[in-house]
């Protein structure tokens, strides 16, 4: 896993639709995972809850080798900085996961762990328009919305 950019954007950059919920129809975890559709918000409500927050935080990393490992890396990392900026202020920040969460070696619906968040393309979040990706390109996008 490595960090290839930190961008801060408004909130109100961030696309939003049902176009990735759909996508998210064809992935043979759908249903399976509290963190993807169909145990999710909706993306109005997260179109919703965008409105209360100014600035977000994308996070683009790239994966080298080991895909499940580094995503489950990946998301500790966002769930690390996502407490870094509560403890600096921003008590409302609250992280997004690239892909369905994988923390737990087995996952239960409903989830009970309080590490568990939602990923960013079961929230709507339409990332090809948010920052460009290559095709063929092996990276993971990562949110934090901040207060």
């Amino acid at each position: 896993m490595k960090l290839i950019f930190e961008r801060e954007v408004d909130a109100k950059e961030i696309p939003v639709s049902p176009r990735p919920i759909w996508k998210c129809r064809s992935c043979p975890n759908y249903g399976k995972s509290p963190s993807c559709p169909p145990n999710t918000p909706s993306w109005k409500d997260f179109e919703e809850l965008l409105k209360h927050y100014k600035k977000a935080l994308v996070l683009k990393f790239a994966v080298e080798k080991d895909f499940e490992s580094e995503k489950r890396e990946i998301q500790r990392y966002l769930l690390e900085k996502e407490k870094e900026l509560a403890r600096s202020g921003y008590t409302f920040a609250i992280a997004f996961f690239p892909g369905n969460c994988s923390l737990c070696e087995e996952c239960r619906i409903p989830c009970r762990d309080t590490r568990m968040r939602y990923s960013v393309s079961a929230m709507g979040v339409e990332v090809g328009k948010l920052l460009e990706i290559k095709p063929g390109e092996m990276s993971l996008i990562g949110l934090i919305l901040l207060d």
